[in-house]
């Protein structure tokens, strides 16, 4: 990567298949993925060459943040979450939904329609957010009365043919398109 700034390197995968949880749907077909300290952050200056990677791997529409604090969810597309600095505990599914600690080197890989909030950080924590093709993201927060049209939009959600930090040869191919 440019500068050698992120140096990719071998990692772990946790894997949730997330379940209908009340007026969240999540994803019935895909799985949430984190790749365990997937980059090496050479720099305290690593968020340009983050976005860089995405963007070659067309995740774009790019936002540098945080996570939100409710459950919320996207049906439109699918969401990358590359964590750069602190870490921070994030709760996915909906309530009572698997906690996670997500910190820097991280890289979550939601699936449309997966509900995710932070519970706490470290006052330290920053993550880049990317969709698939550079989609422009909606916001759902659960809302009884959107359930089955939010069902039946995450199910056109297509699969991206890039993961976001492997490229044609990452995870994403071995978990959401076999």
């Amino acid at each position: 990567m440019a500068n050698n700034i992120i140096i990719q390197k071998p990692f772990d995968i946790i894997k949730h298949q997330l379940d209908e949880n009340g007026n969240y749907p999540n994803n019935p077909r895909l799985p949430l993925l984190i790749y365990l300290q997937a980059i090496e952050l050479k720099s305290p200056d690593t968020e340009r060459p983050i976005e860089d990677l995405l963007e070659k791997n067309n995740w774009k529409n790019a936002w540098r943040n945080g996570i939100l604090t409710n459950h919320h969810f996207h049906s439109n597309t699918h969401e990358v979450l590359v964590v750069y600095s602190g870490k921070a505990l994030v709760m996915f599914g909906g309530p009572k939904g698997p906690e996670e600690v997500l910190k820097a080197g991280d890289v979550a890989l939601l699936p449309a329609g997966t509900t995710h909030k932070k519970i706490q950080d470290d006052n330290h924590f920053a993550c880049i957010g990317a969709y698939p093709d550079g989609k422009a993201y909606n916001m759902h927060h659960g809302n009884p009365e959107e359930l089955e049209e939010v069902k039946d939009k995450i199910k056109t959600v297509k699969v991206p043919e890039l993961d976001p930090i492997y490229g044609e040869k990452g995870p994403i191919i071995k978990y959401w398109k076999e």
